[in-house]
């Protein structure tokens, strides 16, 4: 009897071996994907017989996605969990990959590129090779909660069913705004109250705060999976404490302002002190404008209501926000900002006047010609929103004016950064 069940399991383990080589086969290994996994491995050497292909669907013409591994190089066993989109994809190693116009790209950069549209993962969601799933927890809470105990309250945003309802879904909200404006808000405030009452029945939470049928509310990192998996949830996105204050301080409405906490700076002692945030809301009023920051021109393409041109800090020791432009006078007192801001905001360094992104002898050369009337410069001039005085970029010495002097400056400039 023993010899049977050992003839038996010897028979399955050698066809699951066999079925395994079949479906190593299946996937043709062309010259173009060779070279594309010789250069991912850094490896000219390899060769076809060197790569077994566990898998590869096409997901479009020309694009694929596939799993593959090269012999001789060892591969970990951790699971590793992939965010793209609305999906969340469980891989273990090696991981899949897409392959396209030749290159191999990880799955995140190919989706951040631009290479995989919705529809690509919408077709991958289907491939039984990988598990794959739609999720309503966004990439920013799900690397947010690697920082969290479990026991840890995160804010989390909802978007619910319902959430994007608008007041032109209100009956004859044309003929009587003001009350459908009312009936708007009573149906945000019902889909608030149902989320309270029962998605978080049995939850311990802290209601922080909701309008436009959006709602920020702190629960404990070890319920959040479960709460992803309730049908009236559409969307839990991360909240941190600063872009919390933001909402309270400036009363931002969601779905109407931008928010984004671009970086985090020290004071220069190793002792974190301020935050970098692009935030507005969304209504500004359009006009090409600029502001000298340093030695910086920041430009915008409206004024807004909280943060003038989009960009401002909060000091964590104060506890407190503050406008980049109401800094315009005291540009040293936060370690490093004009560069995070000038990098961030894409501001124009004072002088270029070519917009080459470099200050150089050309620049002083344009300006020299600009003078002469033999040259012009494009996109120079902007308006300063306060005093309605133009801001020049080539405006070197910051005498209101373009002349020889700024010029001069530019080659004393350089001559001083040579001789250093």
């Amino acid at each position: 009897m023993k010899k049977v069940i050992s003839i038996i399991l010897f028979l399955v383990i050698a066809l699951n071996v066999a079925g395994l080589s079949v479906s190593a086969q299946t996937a043709e290994i062309s010259d173009s994907l060779l070279s594309a996994i010789r250069v991912e491995y850094s490896d000219q050497e390899l060769v076809k017989d060197d790569i077994s292909v566990r898998f590869m669907k096409e997901l479009s013409h020309d694009k694929y996605i596939l799993k593959y591994t090269v012999s001789n190089y060892a591969y970990t066993c951790d699971v590793v969990d992939i965010y793209v989109g609305d999906y969340h994809i469980t891989s273990a190693r090696p991981l899949p990959v897409i392959f396209m116009d030749g290159t191999l790209y990880d799955i995140e950069d190919a989706y951040d590129n631009g290479l995989l549209s919705e529809s690509d993962l919408r077709t991958m969601s289907e491939f039984e090779e990988l598990n794959m799933v739609k999720t309503v927890i966004t990439e920013e809470l799900m690397y947010a909660m690697a920082y969290y105990a479990n026991d840890d309250y995160i804010n989390i945003r909802f978007e619910v069913q319902g959430f994007d309802k608008t007041i032109a879904d209100i009956d004859g909200w044309v003929d009587d705004i003001r009350g459908a404006v009312a009936k708007l808000n009573e149906h945000y405030e019902s889909l608030h109250q149902k989320l309270l009452k029962d998605v978080l029945d049995d939850i311990e939470y802290k209601d922080q705060v909701h309008n436009n049928g959006v709602s920020v509310v702190a629960v404990k990192k070890s319920d959040i999976e479960k709460l992803s998996h309730n049908e009236f949830v559409l969307q839990m996105d991360y909240i941190s404490e600063v872009h919390l204050k933001y909402i309270e301080q400036f009363d931002a409405r969601f779905k109407e302002y931008t928010y984004e906490e671009k970086c985090r700076e020290t004071d220069g002692d190793g002792e974190f002190s301020y935050w970098l945030i692009n935030a507005h809301n969304n209504m500004g009023s359009s006009a090409v404008v600029g502001f000298r920051f340093g030695d910086h021109i920041v430009r915008s393409g409206a004024i807004y209501g909280n943060f003038t041109y989009g960009y401002g800090i909060y000091d964590i020791k104060e506890e407190k926000f503050y406008d980049v432009y109401d800094l315009r006078d005291c540009v040293d007192k936060y370690y490093r900002l004009e560069d995070h801001l000038a990098f961030y905001s894409r501001a124009v360094q004072v002088g270029d006047s070519d917009g080459d992104r470099n200050v150089t002898v050309l620049d002083a050369t344009k300006i020299q010609r600009f003078i002469a009337k033999l040259d012009y410069l494009w996109d120079d001039a902007y308006t300063s929103h306060e005093n309605k005085k133009t801001v020049y970029v080539s405006d070197v010495d910051y005498d209101g004016k373009i002349s020889v002097l700024d010029a001069t400056a530019i080659q004393l400039k350089l001559a001083k950064y040579d001789s250093f």
